[in-house]
């Protein structure tokens, strides 16, 4: 097969090496294997730049490199499209800080300084389809797929894993042994073509002890013996790879006839029974999830009763009032913050979150909203509701409403009610256990402190939010 080595670190029979910025393209080829290190590894140098630990090429590397990625990833694409295979040797992400072409420049005459400015791009973008890795090194691997089954047997023991795979195209091939971190994939397409991520294969140099340091000749044996043994133990793991491949694309390059699909197994009939069984259990469970899921979401919005401020507590304030039958009127610009109508009484309600206890110009605050509607000609029943103590637990507040403002919020009819306090009412409604006419009555009708028995409400909120 021809084959097309870029940037890599090793050699194999019948194949050509050229830099992955060369115009020599892949169409020429049937498989191409990318060491995106060896590409990285190309940048690094004694006059060229460094920033943030990763190389800076010069301006004119930058747009090489930039125009090759760019060509590099559509050719790869259409490579695979035509059947062919590619393999990745799985890197850690490999950041190149390009020249932009733009330079800032400070100071004048001697002083002046011109910064070159520059921006990361990482080789991997050259990869088709989504890949994230995550930089990490070691030896021990397993395989995880049968597709990996003649690839592991002629080539155990001859990998080095330099990074795990968090996203990847296709399926998991190989992982470190012992856990689910995946470190190699294989993704086959409907046109044969084959992408994969394979961890870097070790090739072992002249002088690398392949028997190990303490191994003793066996007795009658000789330096020639063992340098033979030696010899047909070398595994051309390259070639292996190239071989393992080839065999992947050619088992699904043959068409399947029409007759095929018809054509079926008696495990294959079971199987399919059994998947239709399966995926309709799923999509119920699916159903039940996403209704658990926004019966959650509803709670936790019923939860900023207990804690939020502004206009998420108004929010939900208004959407508590809705529950026990109030209607909401439109706002308008510089009165209180909710307007409610409640059979032919008009509500004006002003809401606060606090970190403290309410105080008497919040009920001089919404005495001022009481009289702009009458102002209108409508006379208004004037509810505060304060989320006092809000950085508390519901069980570890203090006093709500002060003894100062209580006479002032009583002369003027007004009804005084912590926001732990309507979410309790409301959740009662809610469940079924209150009647919403009688809550809302029980407001319109109190005059100061809301009647609720604060601390039993308290601990049923807290109750609630647990």
């Amino acid at each position: 097969m021809r084959t097309l080595l870029l940037d890599t670190p090793f050699e194999t029979e019948d194949a050509d090496r050229f830099a992955f910025t060369s115009m020599v393209s892949a169409f020429d080829y049937d498989v191409v294997i990318w060491d995106p290190v060896g590409t990285s590894n190309k940048y690094e140098g004694a006059y060229r730049g460094e920033y943030r630990g990763r190389p800076a090429p010069t301006e004119a590397e930058s747009v090489a490199l930039l125009e090759a990625l760019t060509r590099r990833k559509q050719e790869f694409t259409d490579f695979l499209g035509l059947g062919r295979s590619i393999i990745v040797i799985a890197s850690p992400p490999q950041t190149i800080w390009v020249d932009t072409g733009k330079k800032d420049t400070s100071g004048t005459g001697r002083n002046q300084k011109v910064t070159r400015i520059v921006d990361d791009v990482d080789l991997l973008a050259a990869i088709p389809g989504q890949v994230s890795t995550v930089a990490g090194r070691g030896l021990e691997l397993s395989p995880v797929s049968p597709t990996a089954a003649s690839l592991w047997r002629e080539t155990k023991d001859r990998w080095i894993y330099r990074c795990f795979l968090n996203e990847f195209p296709g399926a998991k091939l190989l992982v470190v042994a012992g856990t689910e971190k995946v470190v190699g994939s294989v993704d086959v397409s409907p046109d044969g073509g084959v992408l994969a991520l394979l961890p870097e294969p070790w090739i072992p140099a002249e002088d690398d002890e392949v028997h190990g340091e303490d191994e003793e000749l066996e007795e009658g044996s000789s330096d020639t013996d063992v340098a033979e043994g030696e010899d047909e133990r070398f595994v051309d793991v390259p070639a292996q790879m190239i071989a393992w491949v080839r065999g992947l694309s050619l088992h699904d390059a043959e068409p399947v006839p029409a007759w095929a699909a018809v054509f079926k197994f008696t495990s294959e009939i079971q199987r399919q029974v059994e998947l239709t069984r399966l995926e309709r259990s799923i999509a119920k469970l699916a159903t039940k999830v996403d209704t658990l899921k926004h019966e959650q979401a509803e709670d936790d919005r019923w939860k900023r009763l207990s804690f939020s401020s502004g206009a998420a507590l108004e929010d939900q304030v208004r959407r508590a009032f809705e529950v026990l039958g109030f209607t909401v009127l439109e706002a308008q610009r510089g009165r209180s913050d909710l307007r409610l109508q409640w059979e032919t009484e008009r509500v004006v309600v002003e809401v606060k979150g606090l970190s403290r206890s309410a105080a008497e110009k919040n009920a001089a605050q919404l005495e001022k909203w009481v009289a702009e509607e009458l102002v209108d000609g409508v006379k208004a029943k004037g509810v505060l509701v304060v989320n006092t103590w809000r950085e508390k637990a519901p069980d570890q507040r203090e006093t709500d409403f002060p003894d100062q403002m209580v006479p002032y919020a009583t002369a003027r009819g007004h009804c005084l009610l912590t926001s732990l306090q309507l979410l309790t009412v409301a959740r009662e409604v809610s469940d079924g256990k209150t009647d919403a006419a009688s809550a809302a009555r029980a407001i319109l009708a109190t005059t100061g402190v809301f009647d609720g028995e604060a601390s039993s409400l308290r601990r049923e909120a807290s109750a609630e939010a647990s």
